[in-house]
């Protein structure tokens, strides 16, 4: 064939393949999280306990959570440094009241996790603290969605005096009777000091370190597990969060 033949020929065979190789080159790639949307999913929020603050990077409790889910199950962590449940004027600037429909109802998970309330103590009377966790277990039940609280922790020595005891133990108490409970409180406390356990203690008397969150993750990891009946994962944990 002429060479004039074969240039033709190649070149009506490049130009069927420029479509193809454009549309390749310039098609919208697909989001890494894409197989894993599908996945049942799991929600945590609260302040900056549940952000993982005295926690090493990688170990807070929702990232032991979803080390153990693997493949299973997906976990997010919306948390927010500062946050408040029902009280104005905290580090952090809305109230997870405000914010609970948008950052976690809308989003449709199969479970969410809330710890709360230590931020709002000696701020809020503990009726209005009754009433914003009401709140959330109302709106978490009218979307169908399991919810699940932990109880506020206690404060260690390094923290000195806390004039809001009284009030976390008369709520934690009425926490316990009302609402389905990760009890996060009865886990930390050193019963002879009634005080967060030294070894569970970050080091300023009020965050959690490492080995308190790898504790709280498997806790909550295994009550996921059972409430979406999810494939086990074997982990050792004792008792299992309490649902009244």
């Amino acid at each position: 064939m002429p060479r004039s033949g074969l240039l033709a020929r190649a070149l009506t065979s490049l130009a069927a393949l420029l479509p193809l190789t454009f549309a390749l080159a310039f098609a919208p790639a697909t989001p890494a999280y894409a197989t894993s949307e599908a996945m049942p999913l799991a929600l945590v929020v609260g302040d900056s306990i549940s952000l993982g603050t005295g926690a090493d990077p990688g170990f807070t409790y929702p990232e032991v959570m979803a080390d153990y889910c693997d493949i299973d199950c997906h976990v997010r962590n919306v948390s927010h440094g500062g946050l408040c449940l029902i009280t104005y004027g905290c580090g952090y600037k809305k109230r997870l009241v405000d914010i609970f429909d948008k950052e976690l109802i809308q989003r449709r998970p199969q479970m969410i996790v809330v710890g709360i309330g230590r931020n709002d103590l000696c701020h809020a009377t503990n009726a209005q603290m009754r009433s914003g966790l009401r709140q959330l277990k109302a709106k978490a039940a009218r979307a169908e969605i399991p919810i699940l609280f932990n109880t506020i922790a206690p404060h260690g020595e390094k923290y000195g005096h806390w004039p809001c005891e009284e009030q976390r133990l008369e709520l934690n108490a009425w926490m316990r009777e009302k609402l389905p409970v990760n009890d996060l409180a009865r886990l930390l406390i050193d019963p002879r000091t009634s005080m967060l356990n030294s070894r569970y203690d970050c080091g300023d008397g009020l965050h959690l370190n490492t080995a308190a969150h790898r504790m709280i993750g498997t806790f909550l990891y295994r009550y996921m597990v059972d409430r979406l009946d999810l494939p086990h994962v074997a982990v050792a944990a004792p008792n299992p969060p309490r649902t009244p």
